[in-house]
């Protein structure tokens, strides 16, 4: 990455979104796309080159991808493969 991760700061990040969700403030689709929005412009941003942009929005879905698979897990899936 091209900068240091501070992983508590990524969960702050994390239940700051979820609160909004919580208490009305926003609904889930707006909750996404207003990050994908943020993702998008974040990598234009701090990347130098088109590759870099496709190297970083890559490292992001393979983080989505075990987000998703951590989280059908936990509801009782094999993964996120599995169907209903």
């Amino acid at each position: 990455m091209l900068h240091d991760v501070n992983q508590r700061k990524v969960e702050a990040a994390c239940q700051d979104t979820l609160r909004q969700l919580g208490n009305g403030g926003l609904n889930h689709g707006e909750v996404l796309l207003a990050l994908s929005e943020s993702i998008g412009r974040m990598i234009v941003h701090s990347c130098k080159t088109p590759i870099q942009m496709q190297e970083m929005a890559n490292i992001v879905g393979q983080h989505i991808a075990r987000t998703l698979d951590a989280g059908a897990q936990a509801k009782g899936f094999r993964g996120t493969n599995e169907g209903e």
